[in-house]
């Protein structure tokens, strides 16, 4: 349905809302030099997707989309995760599957790590780290 609040976003130049759809980008393709795969087709409702992660990321927070299979979550945080400053932010891409345990999970959150100071561990030089975790429910119980 179209006319609801999620349909628009705040214009902070004109102060007044505005349709989604006036900021969509014209995305260019050229399939000799990139795989169809690797692009994110813009659409108003990825572009407003990717504008809340966003915020989200800004304030420090952690997004969690949730929907159904093939709806796009995926596609959307990875051309997210593509736009990101690589002078600010580096991620690490973790795929659930059915055989999924905790220590391979450790394994997989401690792998984009460096030793810092004494105990402590964090991202290369001063980049913030993001851990992109896709099909979270897909593993099988922990027993």
């Amino acid at each position: 349905t179209k006319g609801t609040v999620f349909d628009y976003y705040v214009d902070k130049d004109n102060v007044k809302l505005e349709e989604w759809g006036r900021i969509v980008p014209v995305t260019e393709f050229d399939s000799k030099e990139m795989s169809m795969t690797e692009v994110t087709v813009p659409t108003p409702e990825t572009v407003s997707a990717q504008s809340f992660i966003e915020g989200f990321l800004k304030v420090n927070h952690a997004p969690l989309l949730v929907g159904n299979s093939g709806c796009g979550k995926t596609q959307i945080c990875k051309g997210l995760l593509k736009k990101l400053n690589p002078q600010e932010y580096t991620y690490q891409t973790i795929n659930f599957n059915y055989y999924t345990d905790s220590p391979l999970l450790q394994a997989m959150l401690e792998k984009p790590l460096e030793k810092k100071a004494g105990r402590e561990y964090g991202p290369p030089a001063k980049l913030k780290l993001i851990y992109y975790i896709d099909d979270m429910n897909m593993p099988q119980l922990d027993v």
